[in-house]
C-alpha cells in the first residue's frame, strides 16, 4: 500500500530531489567545462582566402647573403650570461661571441611563454596575429592535461596564474610565412634543431617545420616533460619518448651541437667545394679547344633527329683502334641499346656524337648533317 505523505513532507522531499538534480546539473556542468577546449578559430575567425598562397619575392637579388645561425633559448634569463655580468654560471663561448660581435642590449621577447615566443621569432609578428596565444596542443590531449590546464585558467583571476590557454591553437597556420621561408626564397639552406613547440606534428604532420620552410630537422615536437616526447630526424621518428631513456636525455644538448656542427660544416665544405669548380670552370675555358668548326660551317639544325654512322674509324691512341667501320642507323623516335665487354667503345659512340672528338675518318650524320 503506498505510503501517505503529508503536504509538508512532500516539499521538503521535492527540494532534495531538487538540490539533488540541481548539484548534478552542476557538477556535470563544471566538468564539461573543465573538459571541454575552445579553439582559437572561434576567437579569431579563419584566414582570408589566399593567405596560405601569398608569393614571396626576392626585391634585390644582388643584396649581400651573410650566413645567419640563430640560438634561441627557453628560461634563459638576461643575467644568466657572463658578458652581462653574472658570475655563477660560466659561458665563455657565448661571451667570446660577445665580445666579437655586436649586442643588442636592449631587446625583448615577443612572450614569456615559449609557443607565442617561437611564434613571434619566425613571422614577425604579434602572437595575438598569428593565434597563438598559449602553447599548442595536439588533438586527442589526455583529459587529464585538459583539466589540469583549465583549472589553471580558473585560479587567473585570483593572480595566481596569467596564461592565456583558455583558447588553444594546435599549430602554427600554413597561412603564416616563416623566416625559414623567406630565407629559402633568396636560396638559403635551412635546418631546425631542437624544440619546436608549434603543433605536434608525430599526431598533425602539417604542422612539421619542414612543412614550414625547413630543409632539414632534428628535434622533439615539444617540451621533454610533454609526455610523451618523440626525438625526430625530418619526418622518422628515432625514439617514442625520450622521457624514458635517461641516457638520451642527459645527452640531448651535445645531440643537438652535433647536428649544428654538421650542418654548418656540409655548407662549408658545399661552399669550398663550389668555389673550387668555379675556379676550374675559369681555368678551362683558358684552354684552347682541340675540336674546331671549320670556317664556314653551317649551324646544326636539329628536325626528327635522325643519327647516321657511316665507315666511322676512331682512335684514342694510334697503337689501339676503338671503332672500325662502325656504321648504324637510328631511326626517329627509336631507342637502340648498344652492348659489349668493356674497352669495346660504347661510351666513344656517345662521345662521338656529341663531338667531344673528331672521327679518325668516316662520317656522323644528324638529319643528314655531317
Amino acid at each position: 500500500m503506498s505510503e501517505k505523505l503529508s503536504r509538508r513532507e512532500l516539499i521538503k522531499k521535492s527540494v532534495r530531489i531538487g538540490a539533488a538534480v540541481g548539484g548534478a546539473a552542476l557538477l556535470g556542468g563544471g566538468a564539461y567545462s573543465l573538459l571541454s577546449e575552445n579553439s582559437i578559430e572561434e576567437l579569431y575567425g579563419t584566414y582570408p582566402e589566399g593567405a596560405s598562397k601569398y608569393p614571396l619575392a626576392v626585391t634585390n637579388p644582388s643584396a649581400p647573403k651573410p650566413n645567419v645561425i640563430l640560438i634561441y633559448c627557453d628560461d634563459l634569463g638576461y643575467g644568466d650570461l657572463g658578458c652581462n655580468g653574472a658570475t655563477a654560471i660560466r659561458t665563455p663561448n657565448i661571451d667570446a661571441l660577445a665580445r666579437r660581435g655586436f649586442r643588442a642590449t636592449d631587446y625583448y621577447a615577443c612572450n614569456a611563454i615559449c609557443a607565442p615566443s617561437r611564434a613571434g621569432l619566425l613571422t614577425g609578428r604579434y602572437p595575438f596575429r598569428t593565434g597563438i596565444i598559449g602553447n599548442t596542443y595536439p588533438k586527442g590531449e589526455a583529459r587529464g592535461r585538459v583539466m589540469a590546464r583549465k583549472f589553471g585558467h580558473l585560479l587567473k583571476g585570483l593572480g595566481v596564474l596569467d596564461m592565456r590557454e583558455d583558447y588553444v591553437a594546435r599549430g602554427i597556420s600554413d597561412s603564416e610565412i616563416t623566416l625559414a621561408e623567406g630565407l629559402k626564397s633568396a636560396g638559403y639552406r635551412t635546418k631546425m634543431i631542437g624544440k619546436w613547440h608549434l603543433g605536434d606534428y608525430s599526431k598533425q604532420p602539417e604542422f612539421h617545420p619542414r612543412k614550414h620552410g625547413f630543409d632539414e630537422y632534428f628535434g622533439v615536437p615539444h617540451s621533454n616533460d610533454m609526455i610523451p616526447c618523440p626525438l625526430f630526424r625530418n619526418e622518422q621518428m628515432l625514439e617514442a619518448d625520450i622521457s624514458l631513456s635517461e641516457a638520451t636525455q642527459k645527452n640531448l644538448t651535445g645531440l643537438y651541437t652535433r647536428e649544428a656542427l654538421n650542418f654548418i660544416g656540409s655548407s662549408y665544405r658545399e661552399i669550398k667545394q663550389g668555389l673550387i669548380d668555379v675556379e676550374q670552370m675559369f681555368t678551362l675555358l683558358k684552354v684552347n679547344a682541340e675540336i674546331e668548326d671549320k670556317p664556314g660551317a653551317k649551324p646544326l639544325k636539329v628536325g626528327d633527329a635522325e643519327v647516321v654512322f657511316e665507315n666511322v674509324n676512331f682512335a684514342y691512341d694510334a697503337e689501339r683502334p676503338i671503332l672500325r667501320n662502325l656504321s648504324l642507323r637510328v631511326p626517329p623516335g627509336r631507342t637502340v641499346a648498344i652492348v659489349g665487354p668493356s674497352g669495346a667503345g660504347k661510351s666513344t659512340i656517345s662521345r662521338l656524337l656529341y663531338r667531344f672528338y673528331d672521327v679518325s675518318s668516316g662520317r656522323i650524320l644528324i638529319d643528314g648533317q655531317d
